[in-house]
This record gives structure tokens, C-alpha cells and sequence, in this order.
């Protein structure tokens, strides 16, 4: 059984499979004694130090400073999972006193992280993750207004041969929120009282709004979050200490300075940071894979060291195969725009395999599961396949990757239309065939529904889509299935085997 609170048992058992930054990637792969020191005892033991001090000092913060930029360069998997992307910079600026800029390096930061947050919804994908957010949520499924919302939203999720392209209004509403999530750092600026509250109230409308309609929890994070700028903002100051930038430590200030050049470079080139580093989050412009592992391998999956006993093995029966694999896959085919690409991909590659001899996984859970979470990161897979055919023996062709990176975010899309790369990784041999994709073919009007996806196959291989083509096995089915769950529709699924 799985025990409680996973991520501190990996962080507590050397030996367990860690994820290495970009840029250190000479680092074992294994975690470690003096891993498991600073990331337990030592960063839980000075935590509770600040805690139960009368009078919390910077010299207090420095060592849980230090222990968190440990995290960053030698345990990057547990610097995203630890939400140290933004509680570090945070500790990092309570390392100064008040007169070197400790509170205004912390405004000016959460100026940052929200502007950057709002900034990358702007594009084609935000209304994707947007609508389907909202389609799920508890207030939204099996409600009087929900058929009204869907006919708003969709061109017709209703009909017979359904067409689950979003309409204008959808577009216009997701623009009109992104715009607002802006809106609200930018408002505390100011030192205007009214105007800084109505930013405040802007911040926390977003939160609550995530809160309501998000179907995982993260409740604990945005609560935090509109805590923090309302003390920061309306507390302890009202509006940004603009006077304080001045006099603020230089240190600080080059953190903070590189800082926002290594977001802003992670913005236009989304396949080299992963998104929450870069703040692009949920913006639904997510990196995602699918493994495809041989059935006949699938006993090697249980070599590397996890805390759970449920290590995934071959599906029996539809059922398991649903909730393993296909309930989730179907639902970010809606809620992603690159998953759109990620379809075709798998098909292609699963027109010259039996599908019955080849085991599916979503990579981004699989990877989570055994490392202890990495705050959903479609990027690592890249680098995390490779690992797992080294510490699982994979021979070629037992276990490969389907993957799809992330667009750029605005204004690249002024200078043309938005571009995202794909790939398909061996875990033995390394990539196998690599191409690019773009908002414009994801969103081309024959690309109605799942079933559609073989239109895109041209970008995989000059030949015609009809060419060739299998019809898609159960995942036309399986998305149809999830969209009568969530109440798109109420037709009764047909599956298939």
C-alpha cells in the first residue's frame, strides 16, 4: 500500500531515483545520504527553529535559505515538487533585512511570478485548459445551466458525430480572464489605496476562481498565495515600497535580475525550462508524453525503488486499462492543446504494433509515482526515459517515448504562428524521428474530435492522412466515455475491443 505523504519518503530513503537540473547534469541519479540530511531532518528541523522563535531574524532564514538552493542543484525533482520555484526566491529576499529590501524584493518577485502566470495564458491553448476546468467543476456537471454552457462553448458536443471545437465566446471569455490575472499585480503597483485593494481583489478572485473549478487540490497553494499579497501588499505596505528598490542589497537584486532572465528565457524557449521554473503555469501549454512499453518487458518496471507496491503491470481487462491509461489521456486531449499532437503520434506508432502486446502509460503520472512528484513536468520525460531504460535494462523497442513540447508564449505569436517540437525516444537508442507542430493545424477545422487525428499524420510523414490509416482503437471510445462523465454528452458510450 501506498504510505502517506510520498514525496517525504523519497526525500527520506537513499537510493530512490531523483531528477537532475539541466544544469547539472554530470550529477548520479540516486539519491543520496547527505541528500536525504539537508532535504529531511535539516530543512524540516530549521523550519520548525523559525517557527517557534519569538522573533524571526534573517540569520534564522539562512540556513533553510541554503538548504532550498541545495534543493535547486542537486535534487531539481524535489526543488518543483516543494513548490521551492517560488517559496525559495521568497526565503532568499527574507535573508536581507527590511533596509536591504527583504519585503520589497518579496513584492517585487510576486509581481513577477503573477504577471508571468497571466502573461503565458495569452494564446490559442489557455481556453482549452480554461473551459475544461470549468466543464468539471462540481457547480458546472449536472446542473440546469450546464447544456446552456456547453452549446456556448462548444460548436456541438451534442450532436450525433460531436464537434468539440471551442467557439468565439469561449476564446473571448478564457482572453478576458487571463487578462484579468494580469491585471491584479499590476494594479499593486500603485500606492493608491483603492487601487491597490482592487488589485488585491482581482489576486484573490483568481484564486478562489482556480480553487472552485480545478479538479485536483490545490487549495493550500492559492490560499497561501492571496494570503501573501494581502499582508505584502495591503499590510504591511500599501502598494510596491518603490523608495526601499534603491537602497536594496545588490545581491538580492542579482538574484531577483537572474531570476527574470532565465524566466523570460524559459517563456520563448519552453522546451529548455520546464514550466513552473519559467511560472507558465496552467496555462494549458503543457510538455506531455506516452510510454509505450512491451507487455512482454513490463516485469522490468518494478527494478527501480519506489515506495509503492503498485508498480503498474498489463491491464486485464478494459476497465484497468480506463482508469489506468485512457480516462486521463482523454481528458487532456481536451484540456491541452499540444495533447491534440500527442494523439496522432500514438496512433502512428501503434499502426505497426499489435496494441494488445504494448502497455500505455501516461509518462507524466509514471514518472511522478516513482521519483515523489514533480508538479506535473512533461518536460523531464525527455531526460527520464532515457534513465528508466539504463535502471530498468530496457532492450530497443520495449519501451518508447511519445512526446510533445510546449508554444512559446505571447507576442511570439506576432511574428507568425506559434511552433511546438515533438519526438519519439527509445529508451536505449535515444530519438528515433522529431518534428515540429502548430497551433494552426491543431486547430484546423476538419480536427473536430479524436477520430479526426489522422488528418494531422501528414506532420509525422509525407503521405496522405487516408494512407494507410487505422481507424484509432478505444481512444475514440474512451474519449467519448469521459465526455458523458463529465456531462458533455448523454448518448450511451460504445466500446470497442
Amino acid at each position: 500500500m501506498k504510505p502517506p505523504f510520498i514525496d517525504w519518503w523519497y526525500r527520506f530513503t537513499p537510493g530512490t531515483l531523483k531528477y537532475n537540473a539541466p544544469f547539472m547534469p554530470f550529477l548520479p541519479h540516486l539519491r543520496n545520504l547527505l541528500d536525504v540530511l539537508v532535504e529531511g531532518p535539516l530543512t524540516y528541523g530549521l523550519a520548525l527553529r523559525c517557527l517557534c522563535a519569538p522573533t524571526l531574524t534573517a540569520e534564522l532564514i539562512q540556513p533553510l535559505a541554503l538548504c532550498g538552493i541545495y534543493e535547486l542543484f542537486f535534487d531539481y525533482g524535489q526543488h518543483l515538487s516543494s513548490y521551492g520555484t517560488q517559496n525559495l526566491h521568497c526565503l532568499i529576499c527574507m535573508c536581507f533585512s527590511e533596509a536591504e529590501g527583504q519585503v520589497v524584493g518579496m513584492q517585487l518577485f510576486l509581481v513577477w511570478f503573477y504577471v508571468c502566470s497571466g502573461w503565458c495564458k495569452i494564446g490559442p491553448w489557455f481556453k482549452y485548459l480554461n473551459i475544461s476546468n470549468l466543464m468539471t467543476a462540481k457547480f458546472m456537471v449536472g446542473r440546469a445551466w450546464s447544456s446552456t454552457f456547453r452549446r456556448l462553448a462548444f460548436h456541438d458536443a451534442e450532436a450525433s458525430v460531436p464537434d468539440f471545437r471551442l467557439t468565439r465566446a469561449a476564446a473571448l471569455f478564457s482572453v478576458a480572464c487571463a487578462l484579468g490575472e494580469v491585471a491584479g499585480p499590476l494594479l499593486c503597483l500603485s500606492n493608491s489605496k483603492p487601487v491597490v485593494w482592487l488589485g488585491i481583489f482581482f489576486i484573490c478572485c483568481v484564486h478562489l476562481y482556480i480553487v472552485a473549478t480545478l479538479v485536483i487540490d490545490v487549495f493550500s497553494w492559492n490560499v497561501a498565495d492571496a494570503i501573501w499579497c494581502t499582508v505584502l501588499f495591503g499590510v504591511l505596505r500599501t502598494g510596491l515600497d518603490w523608495g526601499a528598490i534603491s537602497s536594496m542589497s545588490p545581491w538580492l537584486a542579482g538574484w531577483l535580475l537572474l531570476h527574470v532572465a532565465y524566466v523570460i528565457y524559459g517563456h520563448f524557449v519552453p522546451d529548455q525550462v520546464t514550466y513552473v521554473l519559467a511560472h507558465r503555469h496552467a496555462a494549458g501549454n503543457f510538455c506531455q508524453g506516452v510510454l509505450l512499453i512491451r507487455k512482454t518487458a513490463a516485469w522490468k518496471l518494478g527494478k527501480p525503488k519506489a515506495h509503492s507496491s503498485n508498480v503498474p503491470t498489463a491491464a486485464e481487462s478494459w476497465a484497468e486499462e480506463w482508469f489506468g491509461f485512457y480516462s486521463l489521456f482523454a481528458y487532456l486531449w481536451s484540456w491541452n492543446l499540444p495533447s491534440k499532437m500527442l494523439l496522432p503520434i500514438v496512433e502512428d506508432l501503434l499502426s505497426t504494433d499489435n496494441l494488445e502486446e504494448i502497455m500505455l502509460l501516461n509518462s507524466v503520472p509514471f514518472f511522478e509515482g516513482i521519483m515523489g512528484h514533480l508538479r506535473f513536468d512533461g518536460l523531464s520525460s525527455l531526460k527520464l526515459v532515457s534513465l528508466l531504460g539504463q535502471v530498468c535494462d530496457f532492450e530497443e523497442g520495449e519501451c518508447r517515448l511519445a512526446w510533445v513540447g510546449a508554444f512559446p508564449s505571447f507576442p511570439a505569436q506576432l511574428f507568425g504562428t506559434p511552433t511546438a517540437s515533438w519526438k519519439v525516444v527509445d529508451s536505449k537508442v535515444g530519438v528515433l524521428k522529431e518534428g515540429t507542430f502548430d497551433t494552426k493545424s491543431l486547430e484546423d477545422p476538419e480536427y473536430r474530435r479524436p477520430s479526426d487525428c489522422h488528418c494531422l499524420r501528414g506532420l509525422l510523414r509525407e503521405r496522405r492522412c487516408e494512407d494507410s490509416y487505422r481507424p484509432p482503437l478505444l481512444l475514440t471510445s474512451a474519449f467519448q466515455a469521459g465526455a458523458i462523465k463529465t456531462g458533455w454528452i448523454n448518448d450511451t458510450p460504445k466500446f470497442r475491443r
